[in-house]
């Protein structure tokens, strides 16, 4: 986005000219995901797995920053994702499909439409428990910090590094 945008490139320059910093587009940012999936390789994790979960069932939600726009994130399918499927499955975790694995958790509503916000809260907790779910995984912080905190509850929202410390 940087290279192709001169003035975006100019104003972030400005502000991090700020800081004694410059951003000369060699840097490029990933997603872990990105990182565990394209740099590291699945069949290098699976190799360096000490156990596997047997029975472990989640529920999965992509985050909609981290899959969309496409053209920005250049990260995954926005309209059927599989790198976060794929991660889970290699530890042996068993993905459940369900309706609200591509929608969004809320949290930017909070403090600007908190009823609606804890309404798509409550939706992605309520579905995963209709699914049977153990738990969720989410790819995004913004997500887990919704999800994990403001729910009223105990249902479990789990990070990948988590699930992937305990293999």
């Amino acid at each position: 986005m940087m290279e192709k945008d001169a003035e975006l490139r100019t104003e972030f320059n400005r502000i991090l000219g700020r800081e004694g910093l410059q951003y000369n587009g060699r840097t490029q940012v990933k997603h872990f995901f990105s990182v565990l999936h394209e740099d590291m390789g699945l069949d290098h994790i699976r190799d360096n797995l000490k156990k596997v979960f047997s029975k472990l069932q989640l529920t999965i939600l992509q985050g909609c920053h981290l899959i969309r726009p496409r053209e920005v994130t250049g990260f995954d399918d926005p309209f059927n994702p599989t790198i976060a499927r794929e991660l889970l499955n290699i530890l042996g975790i068993t993905c459940l499909d369900w309706s609200g694995e591509l929608e969004c958790c809320g949290a930017s509503l909070a403090g600007i439409n908190d009823k609606l916000s804890g309404a798509l809260l409550h939706e992605k907790i309520d579905g995963s428990n209709q699914m049977g779910a153990d738990g969720m995984m989410v790819s995004c912080s913004y997500c887990f910090l919704q999800l994990d905190e403001r729910q009223q509850g105990s249902f479990p929202i789990l990070l990948y590094p988590q699930l992937l410390g305990l293999c």
